[in-house]
C-alpha cells in the first residue's frame, strides 16, 4: 500500500518565503522586493497572472517607484486591478493581495495577507518575514485574484 502524501498546508507553502533577502527588483528566492514577493507567491500558489502591465514589469517596478512613487502606485493598483477584484479590506482571507501602508514613515506596500492580522511582506530593512498588520501598518486595500 501506498503512504498517503501529505497535502500542503498554507502555512507551509508560505514558509517557503520567509527569512529570503530583500533585492531591488527581485522576483525570486535569490531576493525580493515587495511586488516580486506578491507575483512569485501567486504564479506558485497557481494563479495565472501577467507578468508585466502597461509597461509596467516586476523587474522595472523599482525605476519606476525610486523616480515618482505615486506614479508607482497608482500603476501597481492598475496592475493589480487588471486579474484581481477588489474586496473590502474587512472581507479579506489568507492569500488575497493587500496593500498597506506604514503611516510613520509614509510608505505603501504591497503583500500576502496570510490570516489572523498577519501578513506576508517583503520590506527593505528585514527581508521577507510575517509581520503583524498593526500600528504602524494597516491594510489600506485588498484584492483576491479571480478565478480562471
Amino acid at each position: 500500500m501506498k503512504p498517503k502524501e501529505k497535502k500542503q498546508t498554507f502555512a507551509d507553502f508560505t514558509g517557503q518565503f520567509t527569512n529570503k533577502n530583500y533585492k531591488q527588483g527581485g522576483f525570486d528566492c535569490n531576493g525580493y522586493d515587495c511586488i516580486g514577493l506578491v507575483y512569485d507567491f501567486l504564479t506558485k500558489k497557481g494563479n495565472n497572472i501577467p507578468d508585466s502591465f502597461d509597461g509596467l514589469t516586476k523587474e522595472n517596478y523599482y525605476v519606476l517607484f525610486n523616480t515618482n512613487k505615486i506614479a508607482a502606485i497608482k500603476k501597481m493598483f492598475e496592475y493589480f486591478d487588471s486579474f484581481a477584484e477588489r474586496i473590502n479590506i474587512h472581507e479579506r482571507m489568507a492569500g488575497d493581495i493587500v496593500m498597506v501602508q506604514k503611516e510613520t514613515e509614509d510608505k505603501t506596500f504591497p503583500a500576502i495577507y496570510v490570516g489572523n492580522g498577519n501578513i506576508l511582506a517583503c520590506y527593505y530593512d528585514c527581508g521577507v518575514k510575517v509581520l503583524a498588520c498593526r500600528e504602524p501598518f494597516k491594510v489600506v486595500r485588498a484584492w483576491r485574484v479571480k478565478d480562471g
